[in-house]
């Protein structure tokens, strides 16, 4: 089991805590001796982290007597196959912390201990789901959809939910590649599924995941897959106007960008020119708020050539019908913690990406 720790923070605020990586009974203070010897080890390694790092639950909710609460956690969890592929990436990092057998008992560990009600994992490898959903399930039953990337890319986007208390109705695997397309013709895809509540009869929810194009330099293909996902969302809300949306992922880009300002300000954004890339008009009256996992501070989801933040969650503002209320948020490490914590994936964490995660109630 993890255990929990606590840092001051102003009262009425935190919740609780946890190590993050810590599964022993107690945390490990590494001796004088232990840290020479390991420098001796790793001389070109980098040096792995002895202290621990506190993800802190913030409270965002004055309200107190909620019945029903859920909790969602959004994951790229690394597959091994793009490990394998760009394993440059990795070189300081000691192997065995790269074998996916390590890294799925670690993020089965740190998943076991957030204990979600949902679960939203990008790069999930096709032939792992299954085990992977298994290992994690713990004395629940969980169930899952899936999308693999389109042509011949082994990971994808999953789904996976308790079963007891959320029915599937229909789900959605979305393509981003149009054939002749001079923008949309890369092979990444988006995952969304719609859920009725079982302990809430008549309330439902929307959840939908995505990992988007990384190169650093292509930001007019993630506009353009960000309009084939708005585009498709703005459907689902039509067709259950009711139901309140969530929308987490991968999505290679900061909160300053522009496609971080076209999913935040939808129902305002102009017409693009290329229709393929989805029409305003379509995403009108589509409003979805960013959860703010820096809470204050400056934090990073993972690392590319500095920490920084990619990983995000939209909600829908629900003007009519049921909506969330966010009740409690997972702070994202600051970079002087993800600094001090060294590369990952290590002993510790089995991503190179932290995960977000949050709980929330359907009003």
């Amino acid at each position: 089991m993890f255990r929990s720790i606590l840092k001051y923070v102003p009262k009425k605020k935190i919740l609780n805590s946890f190590i993050l990586y810590s599964a022993s009974p107690a945390p490990k203070v590494y001796s004088s001796k232990i840290q020479k010897r390991d420098k001796k080890r790793t001389k070109k390694k980098q040096q792995q982290p002895t202290e621990t790092m506190a993800r802190l639950w913030i409270n965002c909710s004055d309200k107190r007597e909620i019945t029903n609460k859920y909790k969602l956690v959004s994951y790229n969890i690394l597959a091994q196959d793009l490990l394998v592929e760009h394993l440059h990436l990795y070189i300081q990092i000691e192997q065995a912390y790269l074998r996916w057998e390590h890294r799925s008992q670690k993020l089965g560990k740190e998943l076991l201990h957030i204990n979600p009600d949902i679960i939203c994992l990008q790069e999930m490898q096709c032939n792992h789901v299954k085990n992977f959903v298994a290992q994690i399930g713990g004395q629940r039953c969980l169930e899952y959809v899936f999308k693999k990337k389109t042509g011949t890319r082994t990971d994808g986007c999953a789904i996976i939910y308790d079963k007891s208390k959320f029915k599937l109705v229909q789900h959605l695997g979305l393509e981003y590649y149009n054939s002749g397309h001079n923008l949309l013709n890369r092979e990444n895809i988006a995952l969304i599924a719609k859920f009725d509540l079982k302990e809430e009869p008549g309330k439902s929810l929307i959840v939908a995941t995505t990992h988007l194009l990384y190169n650093p330099k292509r930001e007019d293909v993630r506009i353009a897959q960000v309009n084939v996902l708005l585009k498709a969302l703005k459907q689902y809300s039509m067709k259950y106007e009711n139901s309140p949306i969530i929308l987490t992922g991968d999505f290679n880009f900061e909160r300053h960008m522009k496609p971080f300002e076209i999913i935040s300000t939808a129902a305002q954004h102009p017409p693009l020119k290329n229709s393929a890339c989805g029409d305003s008009n379509e995403k009108k009256g589509l409003e979805l708020i960013p959860l703010d996992f820096n809470l204050g501070s400056e934090c990073a989801s993972t690392f590319q050539n500095k920490w920084i933040t990619v990983d995000h969650i939209f909600y829908s503002k629900q003007t009519k019908g049921n909506h969330l209320e966010i009740l409690e948020i997972c702070r994202l490490p600051t970079i002087k913690d993800c600094q001090m914590f060294g590369q990952i994936p290590n002993r510790f964490l089995g991503s190179d990406h932290y995960s977000l995660a949050f709980t929330f109630s359907v009003q």
